[in-house]
């Protein structure tokens, strides 16, 4: 119910970072507090809580749908502590 709070009042200043909030605290936080194991729970929320880090969600590729399934364009590989994305998404 804050989150709720928060965002709207958000909104009042500018509606991009009330977009940013819900994303953040809804899409990223949500997943993880929903479908993560307990260690990733315990690893990324209390972090995200603080904005310590901040949380993303992409929606789709510019050829395709959000359709996992069909198979995805976009791939990543591990280069020592960071991650090398090969790819585009149309909106995230």
């Amino acid at each position: 119910m804050l989150t709720r709070f928060t965002g709207m009042e958000f909104a009042h200043a500018d509606a991009s970072i009330t977009t940013f909030f819900g994303v953040h605290s809804g899409l990223a936080m949500g997943s993880i507090s929903t479908l993560g194991s307990g260690e990733q729970r315990s690893r990324w929320l209390s972090q995200r809580s603080r904005f310590e880090k901040i949380g993303a969600f992409a929606l789709t590729e510019p050829h395709g749908c959000p359709d996992v399934l069909g198979g995805l364009e976009t791939t990543a590989r591990r280069d020592g502590d960071t991650w090398i994305l090969n790819g585009s998404n149309r909106w995230i």
